[in-house]
């Protein structure tokens, strides 16, 4: 079969297999938690499907082997210990995002240039629609009189959903900007959207993406001495700007007669870090009852007096539902990566797609101490696009390159994590039925876990 057929056999699959998980929501949820995670549900299995037949990226083949031993620890985990359906359900999702990055890095490695230039246009276009999004419900709140953050965000359920998406897109920012040296107009939308952004962080006040971004920038520093003078300067306008235009929306508040609601503030709960010590501190020692394998990623969802479920710390949270020995083998990858794409810039500083990736993932790996910027729906979109990029863009493979043994474990992989998804959802719509409303709640049962309370799984 012709390339050109099988593109389109794909695409008629992947269109009666969106239409099919339509069909038994019963279409969006009106819920907008609800209608997040469908939309992300949809968007990354069409992926998963479209992708099929495109090239595997390579990685190296140290990095390639340790997650080819990081995915069979995992497995061995969840069997070992009789993990319920909860765990495969985040093994499932967590596998999801990766294929549907895989798709996306197919794309990458076979149109090159092409996916860079689109990639780098779309995202400050997003971003800007995002912005716009927030700045409708801003202004007219401010008209009503009322400002509180469930209202300016109410778009995105919650500020920290807002602040995980800028996590993935700030820094990438002043690297488009760069990218488009020799398009005046586009360089100088990416920078105005860039002042935005940094605007609406500070209007957020979330403290995790701030920390994540200084932190960023000391690494980039530190990492990178020969990063080119420009792409600072293009932080710094950008920055700068922000920062205006966040002290001109306060002086209008002001005018307005209102304040600025203590949680849309930088000044707050440093100390006590909105109740993630002792999160943390229940955590660690669940853990060190089960170092092996882990205590279970029900560790807070169940017989606890926490509100929350995740651990809002990536390293804890894949120590409770997989054990240290695994979460270490995931860090050395995590590690070995980061290290070729440092050296890969440090010998192309000039580049400013790769500077700009490196960028992105250092303010995502340490966002990701405070919270949990992946487990979200619009978040896993976001992953699942950089992760795709930089997939692409720093991988070793060829297109055609690839052998039949990868091949099957990409298909078998696609098809485990497309049964999941429908599975998920029958199960899902099965629960709401019997469950949905009472005692006041909404389960979240198929979702990634920062709403799924876990009433319905509990020992």
């Amino acid at each position: 079969m012709t390339s050109r057929k099988t593109d389109l056999l794909l695409f008629l699959l992947a269109a009666g297999w969106l239409a099919s998980l339509v069909y038994f929501a019963g279409g969006m949820p009106p819920v907008i938690y609800n209608s997040q995670r469908f939309l992300s549900l949809l968007l990354l299995s069409g992926l998963v499907i479209i992708g099929l037949h495109r090239p595997v990226p390579a990685l190296s083949s140290a990095s390639g082997g340790l997650a080819g031993v990081i995915l069979l620890a995992v497995l061995f985990v969840g069997v070992v210990t009789g993990r319920n359906w909860y765990f495969w359900r985040e093994v499932c999702l967590i596998l999801l995002v990766i294929m549907a990055a895989r798709s996306v890095a197919g794309v990458r490695l076979i149109a090159g240039r092409q996916f860079d230039n689109a990639a780098m246009l779309g995202v400050p276009l997003i971003c800007l629609g995002l912005g716009l999004i927030v700045l409708q419900s801003l202004f007219f709140y401010l008209y009503v009189g009322v400002l509180e953050w469930q209202l300016v965000f109410e778009a995105f359920f919650n500020v920290r959903y807002f602040s995980h998406l800028q996590g993935w897109s700030l820094l990438i920012l002043p690297a488009a900007s760069l990218y488009f040296h020799d398009a005046p107009g586009k360089r100088r939308l990416t920078l105005l959207v860039a002042a935005l952004w940094w605007g609406l962080l500070f209007l957020s006040g979330s403290r995790s993406v701030l920390v994540a971004v200084i932190g960023a920038l000391i690494g980039m520093w530190i990492l990178l001495p020969a990063l080119r003078k420009a792409w600072w300067l293009a932080v710094a306008w950008s920055a700068g700007v922000g920062l205006l235009f966040y002290l001109g929306l306060l002086w209008l508040i002001h005018l307005l007669g209102l304040t600025l609601p203590s949680t849309m503030t930088f000044g707050r709960d440093w100390a006590a870090a909105g109740g993630r010590w002792g999160i943390w501190r229940h955590v660690w020692e669940g853990t060190m009852t089960a170092p092996w394998t882990g205590p279970g990623n029900h560790l807070l969802s169940c017989g606890t007096g926490f509100v929350v479920s995740h651990e809002h710390n990536i390293v804890l949270l894949l120590a409770a539902a997989l054990g240290w020995p695994v979460t270490l083998l995931i860090g050395a990858l995590v590690v070995s990566l980061l290290y070729q794409g440092v050296m890969f810039c440090r010998s192309h500083p000039d580049n400013p797609v790769a500077v700009g990736l490196l960028a992105v993932w250092l303010t995502v790996l340490i966002q990701s101490l405070f919270t949990g910027n992946y487990i979200t729906p619009i978040s896993m979109l976001f992953c699942a696009l950089m992760l795709g990029w930089t997939w692409g863009y720093f991988s070793t493979g060829e297109p055609g390159q690839v052998s039949p043994v990868r091949r099957s474990l990409a298909w078998a992989l696609s098809g485990i994590v497309l049964a999941a998804v429908l599975f998920m959802m029958l199960v899902d719509i099965d629960m709401q039925h019997a469950l949905i409303f009472q005692g006041n709640k909404i389960y979240m049962n198929f979702s990634p876990r920062v709403w799924a309370m876990g009433d319905d799984w509990c020992p």
